[in-house]
């Protein structure tokens, strides 16, 4: 208790005044609130709140995606995704300078294609979730030093925005591998800390300039826990809050450069981070005897390794900037991202991605993005090499797995602010890294195209 009343003291006396930038309306930017009449708040209440630091959002984005040809078979499937975030600002409520709240649910209701349809590592839409209603985030954050040092603590994602591992210009694009990607989605228990289902955690962010930024996170790598099926079943609620995992502990360091708000002045952002998953992994092709796995003589009992790991590098670069487009931020932008893991213990060992977008370059649509993105995996060598030992003890041809590409173009329209379409080509390559297709064991799956169409309203 005296403990925590002195880290209480500490921290109030150590923030300083952040009073934010939350419209006096409190409705987010872009959202289609702002076209409705009274801004969509006849009785001022969400002004009333945001006067007092409490502001919402409502958000409801809904898709179609299929497989036109190729894949495990041919179909479409609707997924639709209802999500509530709260944030509150204690300075304003309060007077507590630089602490903030957020919570943050989902209701998710339709099917994907991905496991059923394709058979890939990773979800062709970042919306894929089983059917349920759940929470998601809940944690509080206090700023310090004039938001120079801040600690996150509760129950929230890994790659929180602008933070480890992902990339702001590949946000645009709707194939998860963008996002979360295989080389920790395919690798890590549960596919790890980040949607839909997420564990407690604490998060360190130092920024002693305004160029460099040094992040540490600290998670329960589980979030489902001991499960037999789908993960996302086993904590369909999102209120495990599980603990008693082991740890998984991730360090990244973050460079910024450029202005684009100067003539010639173009942004840049350049991340390089690591990861240890301090819990248990199985050899993808050895027993703890020394046999491979697909040897009859073998236990099948795999080696165990006591830590998983890796490193990985994003580069976000503006390579042009129109100088008189409405939009501030209009022009054009790269990124790219590679990682790498033990093959000993990972299905996938190797990653990169690499994509360009297109923002506000045209006068008459100024806020429409559009872009071309590219991810390889490379499936790791003892997964290949077990498949190999199957036919040599079995007998019989199977596909030996190597790796899976996927391409993906997409245009995101806004229609009026807070409502966007977004149509969606994909094509991938060797699905599942060249897997065998259930229906036909000794073939491969086929390389697909995937189309889809994404709607998003946001008040």
């Amino acid at each position: 208790m005296a403990f925590g009343a002195l880290f209480i003291g500490i921290t109030m006396a150590l923030a300083e005044p952040n009073e934010g930038t939350v419209p006096p309306t409190g409705i987010p930017e872009p959202s289609i609130a702002s076209s409705l009449p009274a801004n969509g708040d006849p009785q001022g209440v969400r002004a009333a709140l945001a006067g007092r630091g409490i502001t919402y959002k409502v958000n409801y984005g809904a898709e179609v995606f299929g497989v036109a040809d190729g894949g495990i078979r041919r179909g479409s499937k609707y997924i639709g995704q209802l999500e509530g975030l709260v944030n509150v600002d204690f300075s304003r409520l309060m007077g507590w300078h630089g602490l903030t709240f957020l919570a943050h649910a989902y209701q998710l209701h339709g099917r994907g294609i991905s496991a059923s349809h394709l058979g890939v590592f990773d979800p062709v839409t970042n919306y894929e979730a089983t059917p349920s209603t759940r929470l998601f985030e809940l944690w509080l954050e206090q700023a310090m030093f004039n938001d120079k040092l801040s600690i996150r603590f509760g129950q929230m994602r890994v790659d929180y925005e602008g933070e480890f591992v992902n990339s702001q210009t590949a946000a645009l694009f709707i194939s998860a591998s963008f996002g979360w990607p295989a080389f920790l989605g395919a690798n890590l228990p549960s596919g790890g800390v980040t949607y839909p289902i997420i564990s407690p955690g604490i998060r360190l962010k130092a920024a002693p300039t305004t160029n460099s930024t040094f992040l540490l996170g600290v998670y329960n790598d589980d979030p489902a826990g001991p499960c037999a099926g789908d993960p996302q079943v086993c904590n369909n609620d999102g209120l495990k809050f599980r603990l008693q995992d082991d740890p998984f502990v991730i360090a990244e360091v973050q460079y910024k450069y450029g202005d684009n708000k100067v003539d010639n002045g173009l942004n840049g952002m350049v991340k390089v981070g690591g990861f240890v998953d301090l819990g248990k992994f199985g050899d993808k092709r050895f027993s703890n005897d020394g046999l491979s796995l697909a040897d009859p003589l073998s236990n099948g009992i795999a080696r165990i390794y006591h830590e998983n790991y890796g490193l990985y590098a994003v580069i976000d670069q503006q390579v042009y900037r129109s100088p008189t487009a409405q939009n501030g931020d209009a022009g054009i932008y790269t990124f790219g991202r590679i990682a790498g893991l033990p093959s000993t213990r990972n299905v996938v060992d190797f990653s990169f991605d690499i994509g360009i977008k297109f923002n506000g370059l045209s006068a008459s649509r100024p806020n429409d993005e559009f872009g071309f993105a590219f991810v390889h995996n490379r499936v790791s060598n003892r997964l290949s090499d077990l498949d190999l030992d199957t036919m040599r003890f079995g007998g019989s041809s199977i596909p030996v797995r190597s790796t899976e590409s996927l391409a993906e173009f997409t245009y995101k329209a806004q229609i009026i602010p807070g409502l966007i379409i977004q149509p969606d080509v994909q094509y991938v390559w060797r699905p599942g890294g060249n897997a065998s297709d259930p229906k036909e064991p000794t073939r491969s799956v086929e390389n697909a195209w995937v189309f889809g169409l994404r709607s998003v309203i946001n008040y």
